[in-house]
């Protein structure tokens, strides 16, 4: 017996001395409380108390999601909350281990599911939360209401024993008011705002550079994605309200013809009227159009509020025009010109005379007066024969926007190229090639004689290439 208890006192011996504290790992366990401020993201959007109003029935709620990813991108913990409010909330994430991490913070309004009860969002699926390089909101339907909007944060935080820190979700995406203005006056049935491509999905990992966020659906392309749609219905102005959660679109406006097609879902939108614009997280974008008679291609504007506020001036006729008077009496002389222009300051050319230009052309320029920056007159001798005028905007005098306007309602497309964003008209008469050139440091509206370049023997397919070249100065 004295053997036996001898030799178990040995082995408890020798498991002693085989561990050291340096064997021994302890790991240090902190807290984590986290404080959401939830109502920057609606502010930003200038939808706070349209939101407000909506919490305070029981089936809409604010849920705020808050994700712990450690230094690897793997999920540590998470906590989720609804509310009827914007109050602040407070998440207590537990032990959390001392170290660093990123935290991950989304909302969105949600309602209630009316056969599950569940709150739910009609507009996205929010997936892939193990790993913060996978974690995504998924587009779910094409049309997103303004309630439907998304704030988000990333935070780095390091967590040391109890640690209190505060996050503050800003808005992603864009918000859009939409107006649709006198369609009344038209036969058509819905009007509407459509996109080429769709967003698929937008992947929150905060390494990614903001573009690489963006991922297009590309089973879209080649359709006509309605990201807004409204019944007309007698009324003179449709007013709506669409958020789109995308780095860019390639855009038109659009509307239905007739009851049928409104039915099949069936859109026309004018070509000359197509636009593209880079979008930023937070913004608030108004676009209009305008209906002006069934053999014009409708007005339409989009960019920020005082645009849209001297668009709707322009359509109400309470603005002068962006566009001078020009002369355009083809083959006239150098004087006649002059005499037209006598209200301008003459900066280049003499009296009754034209400068030789580099190509053998001969010019004549003047100071513009309005919101251009200068006119200039081409001559096929120093005294006669006008073939050309051009008006000169420096960038930003006037809208990229409002000059398509202008040349869209006052002449009819011919020919475009968004990737260039040329566009050349045919002037009611057909006497002139009118040219909208948009340049990264100008803007040139160009006015070319018909008869200048039959005689030139120009191709009729090519005349709208040949003006361009004309008008931009590339054979000068």
């Amino acid at each position: 017996m004295k053997k036996i208890i001898y030799c178990l006192v040995a082995l408890v011996a020798v498991v002693l001395a085989s561990c050291s504290n340096d064997d021994i790992e302890v790991a240090q366990t902190g807290g984590l409380t986290l404080t959401v401020n939830t109502q920057a993201a609606y502010d930003q959007f200038n939808t706070t108390d349209d939101v407000r109003e909506m919490l305070r029935t029981n089936t809409n709620t604010l849920h705020v999601m808050t994700f712990v990813y450690d230094t690897k991108g793997n999920l540590v913990t998470s906590k989720e909350q609804d509310q009827n409010t914007f109050n602040t909330v407070q998440f207590d994430l537990g032990s959390v281990p001392n170290g660093e991490y990123t935290v991950l913070t989304i909302e969105t309004v949600m309602v209630q599911n009316k056969t599950t009860k569940k709150q739910e969002t009609p507009a996205w699926n929010f997936e892939g939360m193990d790993k913060l390089s996978t974690v995504k909101a998924t587009q779910k339907s094409y049309e997103v209401y303004y309630p439907y909007t998304i704030g988000a944060s990333t935070d780095k935080i390091v967590v040391n024993n109890l640690t209190k820190a505060s996050v503050t979700p800003k808005a992603i995406g864009s918000l859009f008011q939409f107006y649709f203005e006198n369609f009344d006056k038209s036969s058509y049935i819905d009007v509407g705002f459509a996109c080429d491509d769709m967003i698929d999905y937008y992947l929150f990992d905060p390494s990614l550079e903001r573009s690489a966020r963006f991922h297009t659906d590309l089973t879209s392309k080649g359709y006509t994605n309605v990201r807004c749609s409204a019944a007309i219905d007698g009324k003179s102005n449709v007013h709506q309200t669409r958020y789109i959660l995308e780095n860019n679109i390639s855009y038109d406006f659009c509307f239905t013809k007739t009851a049928a097609d409104s039915k099949k879902g069936t859109w026309t939108y004018y070509k000359s009227l197509h636009g593209k614009m880079a979008l930023e997280d937070g913004k608030v974008y108004y676009a209009g159009s305008n209906y002006v008679d069934a053999n014009t291609p409708m007005s339409v504007y989009l960019g920020n509020q005082e645009g849209f506020k001297a668009w709707v001036q322009t359509l109400n006729g309470q603005t002068t025009s962006i566009v001078p008077e020009i002369f355009t009496t083809w083959k006239a002389d150098v004087s006649k010109v002059q005499s037209f222009m006598k209200g301008y300051t003459m900066t280049v050319g003499e009296s009754g005379k034209a400068i030789k230009q580099t190509d053998g052309s001969y010019g004549i320029q003047y100071k513009g007066n309005g919101k251009e920056s200068s006119i200039t007159y081409f001559f096929e001798t120093a005294t006669t024969s006008l073939y050309e005028a051009d008006i000169i905007y420096t960038k930003n005098a006037v809208s990229d926007t409002d000059l398509k306007n202008y040349a869209n309602t006052n002449f009819t497309p011919i020919a475009d190229d968004e990737e260039t964003k040329s566009y050349m008209y045919m002037s009611k008469d057909g006497k002139t090639i009118v040219v909208l050139q948009l340049l990264s440091d100008k803007n040139i509206l160009g006015y070319v004689d018909m008869d200048y370049l039959n005689k030139n023997s120009v191709p009729k397919k090519d005349m709208p290439k040949y003006a361009m070249r004309m008008v931009t100065g590339k054979k000068r």
